[in-house]
């Protein structure tokens, strides 16, 4: 099934999650994510990078999952969310994120890899509800939420479970600009054309600068952390 859709026009590969629900991440569908970025690589392209869907960016990881007790599942699907961040940070071109719904842990993190961030100034939500559910989230996320969220949101967002509005989000650092609805996708397109339009080897190169560190860092807590054990260890612990 194709959960993710790839179109390449004028250097910008835009990258549309679609599963004809709510975008949930499982193991399908970040895999299919990663293939879309490495295409994007083969490409040269820079990635716009959205939701097909009306009013849901993503609801996150498929904490079904979890409720299945399978650690070899769990693993899979947490491995390549781990997976899927490391190759987006560590994408040579640029990289735009534009969100227009509500978003959810996993859907989260892929936003806050991306080099910009665009949200629709709407009514929708965003939260880490990890707690809430009885999970606590991967090492690789509290690794890239510390390096993009400010310090307040960082604990924040982790500890309660609330749900944010888009106004706050762009206050705690998950987007650059809020635009109005109607105009979103089009100023999205625009931020990912004009950054396409810099010299590629000077991107790439400012990129690795201001990347590497943290891509280093989320690639040890995948090698770390993701392991058939950890998984095993923890859906025993219920």
């Amino acid at each position: 099934m194709n959960l993710v859709s790839y179109r390449l026009k004028d250097g910008v590969a835009t990258i549309a999650m679609d599963d004809g629900r709510a975008n949930i991440m499982n193991a399908e569908m970040l895999t299919q994510l990663i293939q879309a970025f490495q295409q994007a690589r083969e490409d040269k392209a820079a990635v716009l990078l959205c939701s097909a869907l009306p009013k849901t960016y993503s609801a996150g990881f498929d904490i079904k999952v979890f409720a299945e007790m399978n650690p070899q599942a769990a693993l899979e699907m947490m491995k390549a969310g781990g997976e899927l961040l490391y190759t987006m940070l560590s994408f040579p071109r640029p990289t735009v994120a534009l969100a227009a719904g509500h978003i959810f842990p996993m859907g989260l993190f892929t936003l806050l890899a991306c080099d910009y961030r665009v949200g629709a100034d709407a009514d929708y939500l965003w939260c880490l509800n990890e707690v809430e559910l009885g999970i606590v989230p991967p090492l690789y996320a509290f690794t890239l939420l510390k390096a993009r969220l400010t310090a307040a949101w960082y604990s924040r967002t982790l500890c309660t479970a609330e749900r944010f509005s888009a106004r706050q989000a762009l206050e705690a650092g998950v987007f650059h600009e809020l635009v109005a609805p109607a105009n979103s996708e089009a100023q999205a397109w625009t931020i990912a054309s004009r950054l396409a339009g810099h010299s590629a080897q000077a991107y790439a190169g400012i990129k690795d600068r201001l990347n590497s560190a943290l891509a280093g860092d989320i690639k040890a807590a995948i090698d770390g952390e993701q392991t058939l054990s950890h998984y095993e260890s923890m859906l025993a612990q219920g």
